[in-house]
């Protein structure tokens, strides 16, 4: 059988009318700083991986196109 991976839970925010502390406040900013970034880098690399699919496929494409006019008609390729 397979395993199950325990994760921490994150930690609970108090209900809104409990008053947090100054660390608390600057703990949960810290955070949600931190994942603001982590979901820029995902949307860049995200963005960066579908840009590189495309050209290669172009490339692809032209290459196939060359390959298959150079067998086919030699003296009228580009």
């Amino acid at each position: 059988m397979g395993q199950l991976l325990q994760f921490p839970s994150r930690p609970r925010i108090e209900p809104p009318g409990t008053p947090l502390t100054a660390e608390q406040r600057e703990a949960l900013r810290a955070e949600d700083r931190r994942r603001m970034v982590q979901n820029l880098a995902a949307a860049v690399f995200v963005g960066a991986l579908t840009v590189l699919g495309f050209w290669v496929t172009e490339r692809v494409m032209n290459y196939s196109n060359n390959i298959t006019c150079l067998q086919l008609t030699p003296k009228s390729c580009r």
